[in-house]
């Protein structure tokens, strides 16, 4: 039996990728190798299908010791940017015929603003609402139109029959997060009590803002601009032969380093998440309401105490 793990980007992914899916806990991440990653990224995740190479996977890592390790993938681009969920399931399932899945959700309103919070280091520059407008104007293409949980969860089962939802919110307010999980994959792993990729405060977020709109880079540059490793990952630059030089990412390192200085010396408020929840709470219960209350039935989980828009009702469960 394989393992894949498919996000949600800022669902806790990059902490289980660090610390859960490892060596240690009996995992073979594939998508820590330079071949599989590259593999992955430019090719099994966002390749259209005539340019796909489908039977030229890289080989399988040699495993040393005698206990096999499970042998998988953690990435959240399956439920990224890309090609359809599907085809990205197909080509797997091709691969892996026996796996099993976990989906990790996260309310949506947080997933959108901690995507938000991602999005501006990259060079993004304008306010949180105009973000959330762009999304909505481009649901068939943008993350915001895969947070129908309950759609990912069926599409999943066509394909395998062990498929395990949790939600993010649970891995840190209590151990049975990881007591789940390593049933599900039938490990004992374990992992440190630490965060991993924390979002900038809004001072800083603020700061970044301005000088990405003075000094443009990563996502503030036009359309169809080659863009550096730290959007498109590290490997397309080369397997796909660009001539010329990659863009450098120094700039945007020196640039977050003098928001990050700056910001920390001045006030923070601390309102902005709040006031994006309080702002756009119906907009979002009009989008994935629905989709929220029909997961809790098929999964038989309460998500009402981690805010899932459309199973609160005047502070009571749906």
């Amino acid at each position: 039996m394989n393992f894949l793990h498919v996000g949600y980007g800022k669902g806790g992914s990059s902490f289980l990728q660090k610390y859960y899916f490892i060596k240690d806990n009996g995992f073979l991440n594939l998508a820590r190798h330079p071949d599989w990653r590259a593999f992955i990224q430019d090719g099994l995740l966002t390749a259209q299908s005539i340019y796909f190479p489908s039977i030229n996977c890289p080989p399988i890592p040699r495993q040393d010791g005698q206990n096999p390790l499970c042998i998988g993938v953690s990435e959240e681009l399956f439920l990224g940017d890309g090609v359809d969920y599907r085809v990205k399931l197909e080509r797997w399932k091709a691969i892996f015929p026996e796996t099993s899945v976990l989906i990790v959700t996260r309310n949506q309103l947080d997933i959108v603003y901690s995507g938000y919070c991602s999005h501006v280091p990259d060079g993004y520059y304008r306010s949180i609402n105009r973000y959330l407008r762009e999304l909505i104007w481009d649901a068939q293409a943008t993350y915001f139109g895969s947070l129908f949980f309950d759609r990912a969860y069926e599409i999943t089962k066509e394909y395998f029959d062990r498929v395990l939802v949790l939600p993010y919110e649970l891995m840190s307010s209590s151990d049975m997060f990881f007591e789940e999980i390593n049933q599900f994959f039938d490990v004992t792993g374990r992992v440190p009590s630490l965060r991993v990729n924390a979002s900038a405060n809004d001072t800083v977020l603020l700061v970044m803002r301005i000088l990405n709109f003075l000094f443009r880079h990563g996502r503030a540059r036009p359309q169809m601009t080659i863009l550096p490793s730290y959007i498109i990952g590290s490997s397309r630059f080369d397997l796909n032969q660009v001539p010329g030089k990659e863009p450098s990412p120094v700039f945007r390192k020196q640039l977050n380093k003098i928001a990050t200085k700056i910001g920390r010396n001045i006030p923070i408020d601390r309102k902005t998440r709040q006031a994006f929840h309080n702002t756009h709470y119906h907009l979002f219960e009009e989008w994935f309401g629905e989709s929220n209350r029909r997961l809790q039935k098929m999964i038989n989980r309460d998500l009402s105490p981690y805010g899932y828009v459309g199973t609160m009702d005047g502070g009571n469960p749906k």
